[in-house]
C-alpha cells in the first residue's frame, strides 16, 4: 500500500541510521528514527511479498535494533502478518519484560484487534520471562552465602568472628 520511490534509497535506509533517506535536514533525530522504522517495517512487508528472503532478514535485524516501547506491540504484529520469526521472538521477550508501559499504547491495542492470537503467545512468553526471572534471583540469593568473603560478614550481614580491629 503505497511504496514506489523507497527501493532506490533502499542502500541508504539499511546503510546508515544515522541519516535515514536523507530526511531531517532540520535535525529532528526522533522523527528520523520513526521515519527509519516506518520504511523497515514496509520493506519487510514487500520483502515477505516478493519472498526477498535477504532483505527480509536485514529488515529484521533492523526492526529488532529498533524495538522500544512505542514500536514493539505494532512490529510484533507486523512480523507476525509477515513471516519474520527472528524478530517476533525479539518483540515477544521485549513486551514480556516491558508488558505494562507496552500495553498503555496504540500499537497494543492495533495488535490485540489485527493479530487476537497473538495473547496466548504473549502469554507464554511472561510466563517463561518470569520464571527465568525468579530461577535467577533464587540463584542469586542462594550464592550470597558461599561468597561471603567478597562482602565480607555472610548472610546476615555480621563481620567476620576473628580477626578484628586488634
Amino acid at each position: 500500500a503505497g511504496g514506489g520511490g523507497a527501493a532506490g534509497n533502499t542502500p541508504l535506509l539499511l546503510g546508515s541510521s544515522s541519516e535515514p533517506y536523507g530526511v531531517g535536514a532540520g535535525g529532528g533525530g526522533e522523527d528520523c528514527t520513526e521515519l527509519d522504522v516506518a520504511m523497515t517495517q514496509h520493506l519487510l512487508v514487500a520483502a515477505d511479498r516478493f519472498d526477498l528472503n535477504r532483505l527480509r532478514a536485514i529488515c529484521e535485524s533492523r526492526l529488532c535494533d529498533m524495538v522500544d516501547v512505542d514500536t514493539a506491540a505494532t512490529t510484533l504484529a507486523l512480523a507476525e502478518q509477515n513471516h519474520a520469526q527472528a524478530l517476533k521472538q525479539a518483540c515477544l521477550e521485549y513486551v514480556a519484560s516491558h508488558l505494562a508501559e507496552v500495553m498503555g499504547t496504540e500499537g497494543f491495542h492495533h495488535m490485540e484487534q489485527s493479530c487476537p492470537q497473538l495473547a496466548s503467545e504473549l502469554l507464554r512468553t511472561v510466563a517463561a520471562h518470569n520464571v527465568n526471572q525468579a530461577a535467577t534471583q533464587q540463584q542469586q540469593l542462594l550464592s550470597v552465602p558461599s561468597g561471603a568473603g567478597a562482602g565480607g560478614g555472610g548472610a546476615f550481614g555480621f563481620g567476620p568472628l576473628s580477626g578484628g580491629d586488634g
